[in-house]
């Protein structure tokens, strides 16, 4: 089965450079039944920028202020596009338990790097988490 949840938030900077974590938290997994085995957790960020020079500089799963697992973008697949549109992630599977994910610090975290002075925008993060239910 799956869980989705999903976390509407705006990031934006009118400088160039990278910008510190831009953290997504929130998401209500609470569905995922108590013993369940996490799988694959497989992140996706819509976004776009006003003249398409933002890229993704690193993402990451997050947990009580922390990084947690790999970088999990796929940097510099691609610049943002001037309409939104979604980037999946890589997806990861850091060990993380059923109650990891349903902790209120779960979430993603994404850093943008701004070649120009620009305008980035995150309009969308989802969060789709395969799980094995307790037999």
């Amino acid at each position: 089965p799956d869980s989705a949840g999903a976390a509407s938030a705006t990031m934006g900077s009118g400088r160039r450079g990278v910008t510190n974590w831009v953290v997504f938290t929130g998401g209500d997994f609470a569905a995922i039944p108590v013993g369940s085995t996490i799988n694959s957790i497989q992140p996706t960020v819509t976004r776009k920028s006003d003249d398409a020079n933002v890229v993704t500089q690193a993402g990451s799963l997050w947990l009580n202020g922390n990084v947690v697992g790999n970088d999990i973008s796929d940097v510099g697949a691609s610049n943002w596009p001037q309409s939104f549109q979604t980037q999946a992630l890589i997806a990861t599977q850091p060990g993380l338990t059923r109650d990891d994910i349903v902790n209120a610090g779960f979430g993603v975290a994404v850093k943008a790097k701004f070649l120009q002075q620009e305008l980035g925008v995150i309009s969308m993060v989802r969060v789709m988490v395969d799980y094995t239910p307790p037999t």
